[in-house]
């Protein structure tokens, strides 16, 4: 017995004044199932934890150059 088959075994078995609910919950699942939506970059970047020193958004071409070295923060 395949799924469709299934379901209407199941609504043949329902009393008539359920049917009604079936109905209404039908309609609603023609528009599909609603789809989670990806997370956008920003509210990934939000989950972004760093740990660094005060002056590091300061002084970031010094990080990146090496004229500064990031402490060891562990």
């Amino acid at each position: 017995m395949n799924t469709r088959a299934f379901l209407h075994a199941e609504i043949d078995k329902l009393p008539a004044k359920s049917l009604g609910a079936v109905q209404s919950l039908v309609k609603n699942l023609k528009g599909g199932l609603p789809r989670r939506r990806k997370a956008s970059l920003m509210t990934r970047l939000k989950r972004v934890k760093f740990r660094g020193p005060a002056d590091f958004s300061e002084n970031l071409d010094q990080y990146l150059t090496g004229e500064k070295e990031l402490p060891n923060l562990r």
